[in-house]
């Protein structure tokens, strides 16, 4: 597993911006460290902004930083190789609870967690699917994922 997740970073930025407000934590430790906030996604690398609260992806050819147009709780971030996609949730929520499957060509989703888990279970759906969920940076088997813990 990777050092971070998606869902990780945003649930860390949630409860370190509780400490903060609480005085249990100054923003400098809170928040100091580019690196606690930096997501590898493959070739790609993301950072989410705490201050702002957004995610941004790393431009390698401009050495930039650029907006991917969504903040936390809002999208589902994505690679495959170089290149990198956002999939909006339907409803905002802990992106931890969603994610997006190929199957073929197609990519579906974003689904929710336990919808996928179910489909699967039940044979709705084949497991030579491939899963993208906020919990991995990386493609997972149906099997990868459903050994996930729920």
């Amino acid at each position: 597993m990777p050092a971070h997740t998606q869902a990780e970073l945003e649930q860390q930025l949630v409860q370190r911006k509780d400490l903060v407000q609480k005085g249990q934590l100054t923003p400098k430790r809170a928040f100091g460290n580019m690196e606690d906030w930096t997501l590898y996604l493959g070739e790609r690398t993301a950072f989410l902004h705490p201050d702002e609260q957004h995610w941004l992806w790393y431009d390698r050819l401009h050495q930039t930083w650029t907006y991917t147009g969504c903040s936390i709780n809002q999208a589902i971030l994505l690679a495959q190789g170089r290149v990198a996609g956002v999939k909006r949730l339907s409803e905002p929520g802990p992106v931890g609870a969603w994610c997006v499957y190929q199957q073929g060509q197609s990519l579906q989703g974003p689904v929710r967690f336990e919808h996928l888990r179910t489909w699967l279970q039940a044979g709705k759906l084949p497991m030579s699917i491939v899963v993208w969920t906020p919990r991995a940076a990386e493609w997972l088997s149906a099997a990868d994922f459903m050994a996930l813990p729920v």
